[in-house]
Parts: structure tokens; C-alpha cells; sequence
């Protein structure tokens, strides 16, 4: 995946510290080339109070808006080694940011995930639905680390592309991550016709998945851990965050489908339950920029 190309949103609330901080951190340790700081503005009049303090009669709206902007990105972003650009647009908050990612071919987005600053987090989870370029959910509280990484996985295409990123981001980090696969298996629900108890068929689909997860990994197995977790109440979800959240771990990173069409399966079922959390742990979903879903194909898909 590449990170050359990566958007902030700028809201002018005490989220916008912790993204800053954060995405500098891990700007610096991809190497990103240009970050695109954003802010959109709804289709009502400006709050003369917020641009009062930036009077400069020369300047118009957009312009004080930029400045306040510099100033909130020089105090937090503190990478140097990527272009900067600054732009405030109007408009439909959503619409127009999906806009703007498409527009500059963005391929990371970071965004704030708020548990107690307020906000619904609508915003945040309809741009990861739509947009193909990966997101990055920052917490309140974000550690400036990366030292314990959490992937899950379930085989797919997806996950080992979560997986490979993952292994590509330790090796950024002087191979100073630990990296583990978290694998959710389950007890199919017709185990009873085979006259075995559910603890009898849960322990073959442990072996069975532990027997995918040496497939899966290959040669690359001594590259991290593992860890499996039995899904007993449908919601792989809740595992995958219980595991993370018991291990301290700093990031969970999770393949996503990089469909384009507008639509709720844009990204896969868990993680979209992930993202509806109120987590303490940063969240990448990662997408892949190539995969191009027409109208026909994704409809065939709902």
C-alpha cells in the first residue's frame, strides 16, 4: 500500500491536537511525500467571533481560516519531510471531503475518533464506508508508539495485505513491534449431527485453523505471533477488541474492501462494528486504491 499522499481534516475542535500529534508521528515513520490539511465549512454564514482574532482586513474568510490553520498545524504537526498543503472548502462536510480524496488521490486519511470531546462520529464512519483510500481512527489519547501491533485475520486477500503492511511499518520502526495475528474461529452451528459436543468441534476447528494459520504465514511465521480466540457469540468483533485491548496493544491494522460504489459494504461487517466502538486503541483500515467496483458489479454484490 502506499502512503506517499495522506489527508487531515481540521475542525477547529480539541480533536484536531490529538490527530496532529499522532499523524505526525506516523508520517515520519512512513515517509510520507505530501499531507493535505482540509477544512470544510458548511453553507451558512461564518462565526465572526472564530475570525475576529485574525483581523486582517486584506485577508478574505478562507484566508484567516488558513492561517488559523498553520498555526494549529505548526504547534502540532511537527514532521518535516512532506509538502504541505492547506485548503478550506464549502459545503456538505462528507461529500465534500470524499470529494477532495478522490480529486488529490489521497491514500491515508486520518481522522479523530471522540469519546468524550462530543460528536456522533457519524462523519468519520461514512467517509470509511465510501472512500477508497485507507483510514486511520485516532483516539482521544493516542500514544505516540507503535510498538504493539494487532492484525486480525481470517485468510483472506485482505487480511494478508494488513498483514504485509503491518511487517512493512515494523520494519520502519527499526523492528521495534511486536506484531501479532489474531485469528476468530467459530463452531459451526450443525456441529450436533456429527455426535460430537460443541467443545469436542470446537477444539477440531481450533486445529483446523492453526493447520490454515501455517498455510497462511509460510516462511514469514517467525515475523510475529499468534493468538486464536473461539467465537461463542457471533460477534468476532468484541474478540478482535478484547484481545487488542488485553494485550496493550498500540494499533490494530485490518484489511478492508476497497470497493468505491457508495454503499454500507464498502468495508467488511467487522470492521465496521470496530469502528462503531469507543475505543482507546488507533484503528487502520486498510483499502486497496486499484480495485475499481463499477455500479453493475457492486449492485451484484449487495
Amino acid at each position: 500500500m502506499n502512503t506517499n499522499k495522506i489527508m487531515i481534516g481540521i475542525d477547529f475542535s480539541k480533536m484536531d491536537q490529538s490527530v496532529l500529534t499522532y499523524a505526525s508521528y506516523v508520517s515520519e515513520l512512513l515517509g510520507v511525500q505530501k499531507v493535505y490539511f482540509t477544512h470544510i465549512t458548511p453553507k451558512i454564514a461564518l462565526d465572526d467571533d472564530f475570525l475576529k482574532e485574525y483581523d486582517l482586513p486584506n485577508l478574505s474568510n478562507d484566508e484567516k481560516i488558513i492561517e488559523k490553520m498553520k498555526d494549529i498545524v505548526e504547534y502540532n504537526f511537527s514532521y518535516k519531510g512532506a509538502e504541505i498543503d492547506f485548503s478550506v472548502h464549502e459545503g456538505n462536510i462528507t461529500e465534500e471531503f470524499l470529494h477532495w480524496i478522490n480529486i488529490k488521490e489521497i491514500d491515508l486519511i486520518f481522522v479523530g475518533r471522540k469519546k468524550t470531546m462530543g460528536g456522533s462520529g457519524l462523519i468519520p464512519s461514512r467517509i470509511a464506508r465510501h472512500s477508497n483510500a485507507s483510514i486511520l481512527f485516532v483516539p482521544e489519547n493516542a500514544n505516540n508508539t507503535i510498538e504493539n501491533i494487532v492484525v486480525p485475520i481470517d485468510y483472506s486477500e485482505y487480511s494478508r495485505n494488513a498483514l504485509d503492511f503491518a511487517i512493512n511499518l515494523n520494519s520502519k520502526n527499526n523492528n521495534k513491534s511486536k506484531i501479532t495475528c489474531e485469528n476468530v474461529y467459530h463452531v459451526p452451528l450443525g456441529f450436533y449431527k456429527t455426535g460430537k459436543s460443541y467443545e469436542e468441534f470446537a477444539q477440531i476447528m481450533l486445529k483446523n485453523t492453526e493447520k490454515d494459520y501455517l498455510q497462511f504465514v509460510k516462511e514469514q511465521k517467525d515475523l510475529f505471533s499468534v493468538h486464536y480466540s473461539l467465537d461463542d457469540d457471533t460477534s468476532p468483533a468484541d474478540k478482535i477488541y478484547e484481545f487488542a485491548d488485553s494485550s496493550k496493544a498500540d494499533l490494530i491494522i485490518m484489511g478492508g474492501k476497497g470497493r468505491t460504489f457508495t454503499s454500507s459494504v464498502l468495508i467488511g461487517s467487522v470492521a465496521e462494528k470496530l469502528i462503531g466502538y469507543d475505543a482507546d486503541i488507533p484503528l487502520l483500515i486498510l483499502k486497496k486504491k486499484q480495485e475499481q467496483w463499477g455500479l453493475w458489479d457492486a449492485l451484484k454484490n449487495l
